[in-house]
């Protein structure tokens, strides 16, 4: 691994502030239907736990698993779609660095134009 750091004096932090193992699976698809309008996507992301260091604070940050999704309507005749999703869906509060605030759920509903 080209993120492990040997041979280094009593005390040294790194700051590297990053877990060693992270994992993304998704799985999307558009022009479903008789219409062929429709579309979504789903994504999980993992995140092992680590320890973070820093000079405010030294602790752990736990592993967390999040879920995003959206699905989509295409308006052809008006060049445009319409989405409706979120991340972090089921709204699982997680932290990403020590002393950090938990972040839960965000839900959108959108409306895009195509030039």
């Amino acid at each position: 691994f080209s993120d492990v750091i040997t041979n280094v004096p009593s005390g040294f932090k790194s700051y590297f502030n990053s877990p060693k193992y992270r994992f993304n699976a998704g799985f999307a698809n558009s022009g479903l239907g008789k219409s062929k309008k429709l579309g979504f996507n789903i994504m999980m992301r993992w995140q092992d736990a680590f320890t973070w260091e820093g000079e405010l604070a030294n602790g752990p940050v736990p592993a967390f698993t999040t879920f995003d999704a959206q699905v989509s309507y295409n308006i052809q005749k008006a060049n445009s779609s319409i989405r409706l999703g979120g991340t972090n869906i089921f709204n699982k509060y997680y932290k990403t660095a020590f002393a950090n605030p938990s972040i839960g759920g965000v839900y959108y509903l959108g409306f895009l134009y195509n030039l």
